[in-house]
């Protein structure tokens, strides 16, 4: 079973990290794109906030994951259920 996180948000069986190897997620995927289309339908004051740039489809297996700062942003969640 492969559990699948959406961009910028989950679609998996959890929403903790720690919980999902024992919660049948065998393997952790992140996808994530933000290509111009996607960012020209956010105001533009937002985009400057959380400082938007396109960037190419990434997708990452089993990352390992550390917190760099206490610095928080919201973004949409996209759903590829």
């Amino acid at each position: 079973m492969v559990k699948v996180e959406g961009s910028w948000g989950w679609s998996c069986c959890s929403t903790d990290w720690s919980s999902l190897k024992g919660n049948g997620c065998l393997d952790i995927i992140i996808v994530l794109e933000d290509i111009k289309e996607y960012i020209s339908y956010a105001p533009k004051d937002e985009i400057k906030v959380q400082e938007r740039r396109p960037f190419d489809l990434l997708v990452i297996i089993n990352p390992k994951l550390q917190k760099k700062s206490n610095r928080t942003a919201v973004f949409f969640e996209g759903c590829l259920r």
